[in-house]
């Protein structure tokens, strides 16, 4: 009988997921939100480029 024990995880050799595969799992849909928040800032960007401080001071107190 050996007195050396595994460095194996069971968990990891059964195919289960572990905690690092369930974050990588979220990384793509949060990118998702965060490429929306983007071009809404930029669309918003683009749309208020000819506007005057009166209308942008308008906009930020609503």
């Amino acid at each position: 009988m050996s007195t050396l024990g595994s460095n194996y995880d069971d968990s990891a050799l059964s195919g289960e997921a572990i905690a690092r595969d369930r974050a990588r799992e979220l990384l793509g849909p949060v990118m998702g939100f965060v490429a929306v928040a983007v071009g809404f800032a930029a669309l918003g960007a683009y749309l208020g480029r000819d506007s005057t401080d009166v209308t942008g001071l308008g906009f930020a107190a609503s």
